[in-house]
């Protein structure tokens, strides 16, 4: 049980290092995938971004990290293509939980963004296509899309804002749940932020998940074929089986986001948060780096 110890001991100081190296390699290039998207908005042509993002929970870690590629059409208009690399460590508590590490589903985004003197609003339409192992939770094995509408509006050092999306699957643009799910959904978003320097600013907001329909739930951490005996505890199915099919119930969900961001240079971004799901009695922390190499490469150049 010692050698046993020690080993997972070395294990995990292992893959913190990788992450802390990714980590230290992301701030050499100066540089973060959503806040490149606003330097993105204002340049016409190519444009390409990295993003490594880090959510922790007392249901394991997921690591990942986005290259994609690129162009605005103008400032209204824009596409990216890209695909994310994981890196899911199991939680211990859960019995039949397995490590893995692999590509996910590769995606595109089609921004529009249309300012007035009423109202911000942006909307973001992200497809999938299933190139992720289903088998290791890294893919629905389907294809998804998600459309979301963001407005805000400024009012001296408070930002107003709400987001409400429409899909066949919950979006994770922020925080990296431990499992994905499939099925009819409509998410709402509504807080402020309030920026305290030029480019510090923090955000608080309530959400809701409200699906309906069939539902299905994929853990990133039970392989395919295993199935975990025991009750559900605070209704996380994920932790009990690989795919779990059910009502608008079993992804139903509510709580709170709040988090802190800095964005440096218009090439540089990164952030913290933390949410609380009430459906899953779920605390989640998170971390992301964004950057928009095409700024920080025009810059090197005088461009």
């Amino acid at each position: 049980m010692i050698r046993a110890y020690s080993e997972n001991k070395m294990c995990a100081k292992r893959w913190y290092a990788t992450a802390a190296l990714c980590f230290a390699m992301m701030l050499s290039l100066h540089t973060p995938r959503a806040t490149a998207q606003s330097s993105e908005s204002e340049e016409k042509g190519m444009i390409l971004t990295e993003h490594f993002g880090a959510s922790s929970s007392t249901d394991g870690k997921v690591f990942s990290f986005s290259s994609a590629a690129g162009y605005n059409f103008n400032k209204y208009f824009g596409v990216d293509v890209g695909i994310p690399v994981y890196i899911v460590r199991a939680p211990s508590s859960v019995r039949g939980a397995r490590s893995s590490n692999g590509i996910g589903d590769l995606f595109v985004d089609l921004r529009l963004s249309l300012d007035n003197r009423w109202f911000g609003y942006s909307a973001t339409l992200t497809g999938t296509a299933p190139s992720g192992d289903t088998s290791k939770g890294r893919s629905t094995g389907r294809a998804t899309f998600d459309l979301d509408n963001h407005f805000d509006r400024s009012v001296g050092h408070f930002t107003p804002f709400a987001d409400i999306d429409l899909g066949n699957t919950v979006n994770q643009r922020v925080y990296r749940r431990p499992y994905l799910t499939l099925g009819k959904v409509a998410s709402f978003e509504a807080g402020t932020s309030v920026k305290f320097f030029r480019s510090v600013s923090a955000s608080a907001s309530l959400y809701d998940v409200a699906p309906w329909g069939t539902q299905r739930v994929f853990s990133r951490f039970i392989p395919r074929g295993t199935t975990v005996l025991g009750a559900v505890q605070h209704n996380r199915v994920y932790e009990k089986s690989a795919e779990t099919l059910g009502g608008a119930s079993l992804d139903r969900d509510n709580g709170v986001n709040v988090g802190v961001s800095y964005s440096p240079t218009r090439y540089l971004d990164f952030g913290v948060g933390y949410s609380r799901s009430m459906h899953y009695s779920l605390n989640t922390v998170s971390f992301g780096i964004g950057v928009n190499l095409s700024s920080l490469i025009g810059r090197a150049n005088g461009w």
